[in-house]
């Protein structure tokens, strides 16, 4: 069973901090690594604008992406004074 990488890495960092000499060139020697992480969705920032008919939830044109927002983006109204939301 081979030893873990970790290992290998720990061991040459507490001979730095100890101040002992290197090891021999034929050792391999720790080498950093990127690792891959999860993708991650971000809301969208969804501004109504009223461009379209003024108080329809479903006209894309009231909102300033163009499009209706969907359950994942973040929604902003700052002055509407009536919003229809049909839920049908």
């Amino acid at each position: 069973m081979s030893p873990k990488p970790w290992r290998r890495c720990w061991t040459f960092l507490r001979t730095l901090i100890a101040g002992r000499p290197r090891p021999a060139s034929g050792r391999k020697r720790c080498r950093p690594g990127l690792e891959t992480l999860e993708d991650r969705s971000t809301p969208s920032a969804v501004t109504w604008i009223g461009d379209g008919d003024h108080i329809s939830w479903e006209d894309p044109l009231n909102w300033n992406t163009g499009t209706v927002p969907s359950a994942n983006d973040d929604v902003g109204i700052r002055s509407a004074p009536m919003v229809n939301i049909d839920s049908a």
